[in-house]
């Protein structure tokens, strides 16, 4: 079974329609297999939280003890 990569672009804008410019700094880059995850900074904790959880659940690597 293939999983499809699903990449989400998001565009911040105000209530009367103008777009806002938002230039946001990288916190964290994770890679583990062909998966790369981009943290920036004032992500929810919760979210991050949840991402890291389902990314481990699906990793394949062998455990190192």
């Amino acid at each position: 079974m293939t999983q499809t990569n699903d990449l989400v672009p998001i565009q911040m804008v105000n209530r009367d329609g103008a777009a806002v410019v938002v230039k946001p700094k990288l916190g964290a880059k994770i890679k583990l297999n062909e998966a790369e995850v981009l943290f920036y900074n004032g992500i929810d904790k919760l979210m991050a939280r949840i991402i890291l959880q389902e990314l481990m659940a699906h990793d394949t690597r062998p455990v190192q003890s």
